[in-house]
């Protein structure tokens, strides 16, 4: 019998046995309520059945009774008790008088019980002449015997009952849904989401009407595969445009040195791209410091005017652009522009700064050896007193340096910077040798 549970379908799974469990649970429950009350009502009822013993003592029993005292026939008086003696559940009977007992039968083997005395009266020339009093005691013992076996009976006829209808059910159950629900469950685990997947079919019997609820879920499953496929191809193709973006974007910031970064202002902490580490000079499996530490990275003017810039942002909103000396991780120096802007929340707080940096340490470099170059030619020209000029064909616009104006007599920046007003300072008679050269310069490319 238990080996024929065992192999039931669907038991072995756990809310099969869950279920199983639940309809007994409830139904016991079920069967425990109506079996008290229906106990209940058949202990009043038997309660009554007592005190209605007790009336019919009175009205069949006590004339007999009280005549046979009267005439004092114990005989016919001790019959008449053994006759109430063997009416249901009287246990005990006496007659007394004055606490005297006159006649007793039976015996009392019950402390539950139910009593009731009863005045005995003879009435003689119209006077009531009190002769004793009948105590009838009854026991509840036969009534507890009657309702335990009731109980007995109940409670074996509603187990099997319980059970057998609780499996019938759950064989009802499993037969229409739980059979299908396993099959769903293994279809499920066997999706992988690919366009040649099959969609779910349940093997049941053709139907007329409208579908069901079983109907309404496999439709839903197919519908959800046929999304999920869509889903996922549509983000192999989205991760696949955005790795080659990411490789474009790569390879045009290793072309112009420019990286990018972040900064989360909760945290401090910094995202580098791999060019940005390059500029740094850092190692691009490491994460990058914190930006409590970045001012270990530029020189102490740049640190300050980078920090600055850093705060103004936050609390203004407004982007910089800056060029900063770095300090390597080498100890080696460089320069790099960077610019910085805010990310604001939905609220209009910063909460972080997103920002782009490129390496110019070679356009510095260059810039900063014209400048030697142009400030030892300057020297160079302070010393031998001769002065520079330059004139723009164009817009007719001469430009003087202040030791040329200085030789023609000018302080500097007096000269007005035209054609006519470099000729006012050329002596008349040189005037026309000056032109002359100076178209032969501009024509055949001599010196004048």
């Amino acid at each position: 019998m238990i080996e024929f549970f065992r192999e039931l379908p669907g038991l072995r799974s756990g809310i099969g046995r869950s279920f199983i469990l639940y309809i007994l649970l409830f139904s016991s429950i079920v069967t425990f309520i109506g079996t008290g009350l229906q106990l209940y009502f058949d202990f009043n009822r038997d309660l009554k059945s007592i005190h209605t013993t007790f009336k019919q003592v009175e009205s069949s029993y006590l004339n007999s009774i009280t005549n046979s005292l009267w005439l004092m026939d114990n005989k016919l008086l001790q019959i008449q008790l053994e006759g109430i003696l063997r009416l249901p559940d009287v246990q005990f009977i006496e007659v007394r008088k004055d606490g005297e007992i006159l006649h007793m039968v039976g015996t009392l083997q019950s402390k539950s019980i139910i009593e009731q005395t009863t005045p005995l009266v003879f009435i003689y020339d119209g006077q009531a002449i009190h002769l004793g009093e009948m105590h009838v005691v009854a026991s509840l013992k036969g009534i507890y015997a009657r309702i335990f076996d009731r109980v007995l009976v109940i409670l074996s006829i509603q187990t099997i009952k319980t059970f057998l209808v609780s499996l019938f059910i759950f064989l009802i159950f499993y037969q229409l849904v739980g059979r299908y629900i396993i099959h769903m469950a293994s279809f499920v685990e066997s999706i992988c989401f690919e366009p040649t997947d099959q969609p779910l079919r349940l093997d049941r019997k053709s139907k007329t009407g409208k579908p069901d609820e079983l109907d309404l879920l496999v439709t839903s499953f197919n519908q959800m595969q046929e999304n999920l496929i869509k889903d996922i191809i549509r983000r192999e193709i989205t991760e696949k445009e955005l790795r080659q973006s990411e490789k474009d974007l790569k390879a045009s910031q290793q072309i112009a040195h420019l990286g990018s970064w972040h900064l989360d202002l909760a945290t401090n902490q910094v995202i580098w791209t791999e060019e940005l580490y390059k500029m740094y000079g850092f190692d691009p499996t490491l994460p990058p410091p914190p930006y409590t530490e970045h001012m270990k990275l530029f020189t102490p003017e740049s640190w300050e005017k980078l920090s600055t810039s850093v705060a103004k942002t936050i609390e203004t909103g407004i982007h910089y652009e800056l060029e900063l000396q770095t300090i390597r991780e080498d100890g080696g120096n460089g320069w790099m522009w960077v610019q910085g802007v805010a990310v604001k929340d939905s609220e209009g707080n910063a909460i972080g700064l997103w920002g782009a940096a490129q390496d110019i340490t070679d356009r510095k470099n260059v810039q900063i050896k014209i400048y030697e170059k142009e400030k030892d030619l300057r020297l160079s020209l302070d010393a031998a007193k001769a002065g520079t000029w330059k004139w723009d064909i164009l817009t007719g616009e001469v430009i003087w340096d202040d030791q040329m104006q200085r030789i023609f007599g000018l302080e500097p920046g007096k000269f007005d910077g035209t054609f006519d007003a470099w000729k006012e300072r050329v002596h008349p008679d040189d005037i026309q040798s000056a032109e002359k050269n100076t178209l032969e310069a501009l024509n055949h490319g001599k010196e004048v």
